[in-house]
């Protein structure tokens, strides 16, 4: 990266990757085989607070996880993702690369792994609950992360689930300091541990949609926290 040349753009007017508060709305499409009905099309969305800070290294960002959401196309399916679930997720720390291209400043993001509901140096994401890489993430008594689940004519349903998948981000920084790009979403493992209804339990394989996925930075004036963030990312696409 030519860094003389990152501090040379961001600070004339027009171009910006400053340092400060983002709110980031990431769009992680994907495809998964459920029992019934197929392969189902979905788009998760999260919503993060995102701070860009800048030393002698180099740009690195971290992030807050705010919300996530899940719409489900086609089929009568409702999953919801708890506060408790967004809470026990860890704050996040990576690099981010900075690196001018033909006229334009990119910006890309390796967000590295996420383990959700299981231990990070667990060699494969856990099948059973008994499994000693399982963890009971948000300390609610039962094993992996909890996610809901409504289906018509059934109780809500909680699922117990291990998880393991990645993202990376590449985009361009516009002129008014924001950047949008597309979604790398890479391999996702999950597996259900257990169910409150057995009919639930179920481990579909998932493959991603990386034409559908996409994400958008914009920078936040003023106060930050998760509820200013939530309020702007509502007004994106």
């Amino acid at each position: 990266m030519n860094f003389a040349f990152l501090l040379m753009m961001t600070s004339t007017p027009g171009f910006a990757a400053e340092p400060g508060t983002y709110a980031l709305t990431i769009n992680a499409a994907t495809q998964a085989k459920i029992p019934f009905f197929g392969w189902t099309r979905s788009d998760t969305r999260s919503i993060v607070m995102a701070t860009l800070e800048r030393n002698e290294t180099g740009t690195r960002q971290t992030h807050r996880v705010c919300d996530i959401s899940i719409r489900t196309r086609g089929i009568p399916v409702k999953t919801i993702i708890p506060d408790a679930f967004v809470k026990a997720l860890p704050i996040k720390n990576y690099a981010i690369d900075l690196d001018e291209q033909e006229g334009t400043l990119r910006y890309r993001a390796n967000m590295g792994v996420d383990n959700v509901g299981m231990k990070p140096s667990a060699a494969t994401v856990p099948r059973t609950p008994d499994d000693p890489n399982v963890v009971d993430m948000e300390g609610d008594g039962f094993p992996g992360a909890t996610v809901l689940v409504n289906v018509p004519m059934f109780a809500q349903a909680e699922l117990y689930v291990s998880q393991r998948g990645s993202m990376q981000l590449d985009g361009t920084v516009q002129p008014d300091g924001s950047v949008s790009g597309t979604v790398n979403v890479g391999p996702t493992v999950q597996h259900t541990l257990a169910a409150s209804n057995i009919l639930f339990k179920s481990s579909p394989p998932i493959k991603p949609e990386p034409e559908r996925s996409w994400f958008r930075l914009t920078p936040i004036s003023g106060e930050a926290n998760c509820e200013t963030v939530l309020k702007l990312a509502a007004t994106e696409r």
